[in-house]
């Protein structure tokens, strides 16, 4: 099943160096502290915080923090200082809206750990930046702990650490961090009124289930001429299965009530793919889904949907759209049975880039008149020199295992045509058949090659066809 969007993982540095900061402080003293033993002491006077609440572990949630002593100007760093990045692990705050580092000590091991009141070493380091406010160097932690201690004014924050190359550093903090959630939980019930369509796939039926998909995104962000997200917001995945539409070239995605459900059927939003996303600055989290139903109507506009998902904390995310959504249509091309003579190939060897011991080669063949091109992803021996292709009969690989001697079915991963398909210029507009059984067999002398295909499609019908001459093969580092 395909996978729809991509998401973010956690912010690099350089993004987080710009970010921080919520008072421009007096010039820092170069990290000196005549009282302190420390090799370098941070009194930080900026801070940044994500709450990632327990998108690792059930048992303590994510705080990542960063404190610095650089002179900051909107945001970015404008001199030289120090700025420490910890990843700390705790209970979860009482209130999703007052997010706070609880108290206590978080100790550090120089190890990966979820474990609460501890600190991770996969994003726990040092960054030296220089007079111009870019970052010079990053140091690895190696030991050390954090206290935190609430006051009238906010938190005291005292750390002692060793960093590579056996210097201690000091870290000293006396206010609030602001952290932004990035939890995928808020606490309370979330209203979303959509005014755009960020996408809208028409997908059809290309596993024969007997129901056709209709992904649609939309959400209450504002939106650019490419369809991004250009503001904080919501963006809401749903994937639609109903009936399929009489032309899939104009497809309507059906009236009625759909619900979430772990299965594919009639009238049914499919759980892998509908989601919510939290769309911030520098990423976009998942808000995760239990339950929910979605209501269609046909109006002139176009369609009104209605309705909620119970997300993974208990509280629903409302969901009102009214307006127009045209489906981009990415259904398999529907074609009576298929005798091609193809004249022209290109084949291209990648290697062993599954690691089975087997090579991967993708071949494409032409016919003259350039309206049918047929896309072969198989695996053969290794080669020993220059890449050739067996000569063997090659069958479906069910298994994926990357084995000599099979081919890879075809479809669309979201991102466009993968495996082996046929794709078909109408007019010049590109359609797609997915081959999804059959053989194709080889036989080689030399430089030239007799391929003879024998298909079926997830469209139910054959592409039979043949190629003869000629083929180098380029190997692909």
């Amino acid at each position: 099943m395909k996978t729809k969007l991509l998401f973010y993982s956690l912010l690099s540095s350089l993004v987080l160096l710009a970010a921080c900061s919520k008072k421009e402080p007096e010039p820092n003293n170069n990290g000196q502290n005549q009282s302190s033993t420390a090799d370098i002491v941070i009194n930080a006077e900026s801070s940044y915080g994500i709450f990632y609440g327990k998108r690792f572990t059930p048992n303590a949630s994510n705080y990542f923090i960063i404190l610095t002593n650089c002179t900051m100007s909107d945001g970015k760093a404008t001199g030289e200082g120090e700025m420490i990045t910890l990843d700390c692990f705790a209970p979860a705050p009482s209130q999703i809206s007052a997010i706070e580092l609880p108290e206590g000590r978080y100790v550090y091991e120089g190890k990966l750990t979820f474990e609460p009141f501890h600190i991770s070493k996969q994003n726990t380091y040092l960054t030296f930046v220089n007079e111009n406010g870019v970052i010079k160097d990053k140091v690895d932690i190696i030991s050390g702990s954090l206290d935190i201690k609430k006051t009238s004014g906010g938190i005291t924050i005292h750390g002692i650490f060793t960093i590579e190359g056996g210097k201690t550093v000091e870290v000293n903090y006396s206010k609030n961090i602001l952290f932004e959630n990035q939890s995928g939980s808020f606490g309370k019930d979330i209203n979303v009124v959509a005014k755009n369509i960020f996408g809208s796939t028409y997908y059809g039926d290309p596993s024969n289930t007997g129901f056709s998909e209709y992904l649609v995104s939309l959400g209450d962000c504002e939106m650019t001429e490419d369809h991004k997200p250009n503001s904080a917001g919501f963006i809401i995945d749903i994937d639609f299965w109903g009936a399929k539409s009489v032309t899939s070239n104009e497809a309507v995605l059906p009236e009625g009530t759909y619900h979430f459900s772990k299965e594919i059927g009639n009238n049914t939003m499919y759980s892998v793919n509908t989601k919510g996303n939290d769309i911030h600055q520098h990423s976009s989290i998942p808000v995760p889904y239990t339950d929910g139903m979605i209501t269609v109507k046909h109006i002139e506009s176009g369609y009104d949907l209605s309705g909620e998902f119970i997300m993974s904390d208990g509280y629903k995310m409302t969901i009102a759209y009214k307006g127009a959504i045209k489906f981009d249509n990415k259904a398999p091309a529907e074609t009576g049975d298929l005798k091609l003579n193809f004249t022209t190939a290109e084949v291209e060897c990648y290697g062993d880039i599954y690691g089975a011991k087997t090579a991967n080669y993708n071949a494409t063949f032409r016919t003259s008149d350039k309206k049918y091109a047929l896309t072969l992803d198989f695996n053969d021996v290794l080669p020993d020199g220059d890449a050739v292709i067996t000569s063997q009969t090659y069958t479906l690989d069910k298994d994926m295992e990357a084995s000599a001697g099979k081919f890879y079915s075809g479809e669309d991963d979201g991102m466009g045509p993968i495996g082996t398909y046929l794709r078909i210029d109408e007019n010049g507009k590109e359609r797609y058949v997915y081959v999804n059984g059959g053989t194709f067999t080889v036989k080689r002398d030399g430089k030239s090659y007799v391929f003879t295909f024998d298909f079926t499609t997830t469209s139910q019908a054959k592409i039979t066809g043949n190629f003869k001459g000629e083929i180098v093969i380029k190997q692909k580092k």
